[in-house]
């Protein structure tokens, strides 16, 4: 699954998120990520206000972000200890890619 939202303020209606990407365990590693993602953008560009995505993701899931950049997605700019996880802090690395 993969969710897209997108802004409510007029000043910001031509950016929209790319949120909770998930494929289940037993779908890892035949490309499902890759087809939602995919499949995602080409829905936004689809949309003539969006004008980029942005996303973020945790620091440290090299994976995670190989796919997304593979897909267009740039980074351009980390958040130091931005979530906590089991007590533990990690930081979130902001992507961006252009859609038009």
């Amino acid at each position: 699954m993969v969710g897209l939202q997108g802004r409510y303020r007029v000043k910001e209606r031509h950016n929209a998120t790319l949120v909770g990407l998930y494929v289940a365990p037993q779908g890892r590693g035949y490309g499902l990520g890759l087809a939602l993602v995919q499949a995602l953008l080409a829905h936004a560009r689809s949309l003539p206000e969006l004008q980029q995505l942005d996303l973020t993701v945790t620091e440290g899931n090299p994976k995670a972000q190989a796919l997304y950049e593979c897909c267009g997605f740039r980074v351009w700019g980390v958040m130091p200890r931005a979530v906590r996880v089991d007590g533990s802090l990690f930081a979130k690395v902001h992507m961006v890619c252009p859609l038009r």
